[in-house]
């Protein structure tokens, strides 16, 4: 995660985990937040994890949000 989504986790109020898992030799960065019914956000190109911020505290009320940054 960059310094910058880590800021944008801490700004929204929720509780927000960051893991990495390795692929085939690429890490891949993805949060959880929240609790109940799995809800998957993905990205656009050259965006992160952090495109969804604002979308992410309503969503985590209800649902566990996993929320991944692609591999460049």
């Amino acid at each position: 995660m960059t310094e910058l989504e880590q800021r944008i986790a801490k700004l929204t109020g929720i509780a927000v985990t960051t893991h990495k898992v390795l692929i085939r030799g690429i890490t891949v960065n993805y949060i959880s937040a929240g609790s109940g019914p799995a809800v998957l956000l993905l990205h656009g190109a050259n965006m992160g994890w952090g495109q969804w911020y604002s979308l992410i505290p309503a969503l985590a009320k209800t649902h566990t949000v996993y929320a991944l940054d692609f591999p460049n």
